[in-house]
């Protein structure tokens, strides 16, 4: 049984291992080197779920459902020990901007126990001109929905980037590459539109996988329009020889998790 022990905050349950420890290496006392366990990768990632309704001036709200694991988790566990009162309120609606960083956070409650190893979180939130208006005439109108940024920093600052400008900014590198924050999560994102409303242009599915990056982007839409986005970036450290490998999957993941998607409004 592995036990993940030497973490900030609560303690992991027996069995639960911090993402930023997958696909390394173990010394072991006698001197065996042997890869760590991967067991429950798909378990440990973060759970991001946004419902979003839209009206028919482009304005859209909704909630905002978080479930945070691994070392972002601990850390804001460790600090929600400390704050109260409105420096609480502040740090979580700071969590909820590092998701949708255009909105009006109404309201925000933390969900999970205290002392917990993972965060759970609930936001109502408002956002003006979510959709937002291409073209002068009404008929020829078109309303734009975004994408997401394939990277967002939750805790001790919350910012977004892309994997091209966090990571691949280089065109060639002399050391291997090292990822010290694990790169996680899972993003179900439903928008209902307004009635009379259609799609005029839309993403097709994304899918790469590569030793260091694992990515994929699919869309469906009903009465509703529902995405899905699952990024997987390895801590494990990238030889040089495959740096350009890393750097074309991370273009080609960045082009298609910010790919937006094209509404006809109803006249």
């Amino acid at each position: 049984m592995w036990i993940d022990a030497d973490v900030l905050g609560p303690p992991l349950p027996a069995g639960r291992i911090s993402p930023e420890l997958r696909d390394r290496q173990a010394l072991a006392t006698d001197g065996s080197i042997t890869p760590l366990p991967s067991a429950g990768s798909d378990t440990e990632r973060d759970e991001i779920d946004m419902r979003l309704v839209v009206d028919t001036k482009g304005d859209a709200k909704g909630q905002l459902t978080m479930l945070l694991r691994g070392r972002t988790a601990q850390e804001l566990a460790e600090a929600l020990v400390h704050i109260v009162g409105a420096e609480r309120q502040r740090a979580l609606r700071a969590v909820v901007l590092s998701w949708v960083p255009f909105a009006n956070i109404d309201d925000v409650q933390l969900s999970s126990s205290e002392g917990s190893w993972q965060i759970a979180l609930r936001a109502e939130l408002s956002i003006g001109s979510y959709a937002q208006i291409e073209g002068t005439s009404t008929r020829n109108q078109t309303w734009v929905l975004p994408g997401v940024e394939p990277i967002h920093s939750v805790f001790p600052r919350a910012f977004t980037t892309t994997l091209g400008a966090a990571y691949a900014g280089q065109g060639a590198r002399e050391n291997a590459l090292a990822i010290a924050h694990a790169v996680q999560y899972h993003v179900r994102r439903r928008v209902e539109l307004p009635v009379g409303a259609s799609i005029a242009r839309m993403p097709g599915p994304f899918d790469t996988k590569t030793p260091k990056l694992e990515a994929s982007r699919k869309i469906a839409v009903r009465a509703t329009c529902r995405g899905g986005f699952h990024p997987r970036c390895s801590t494990e450290p990238s030889p040089t020889d495959r740096y350009g490998l890393f750097v074309t999957a991370a273009h080609k993941t960045d082009d298609a998790f910010l790919s937006s998607l094209r509404i006809k409004p109803a006249l």
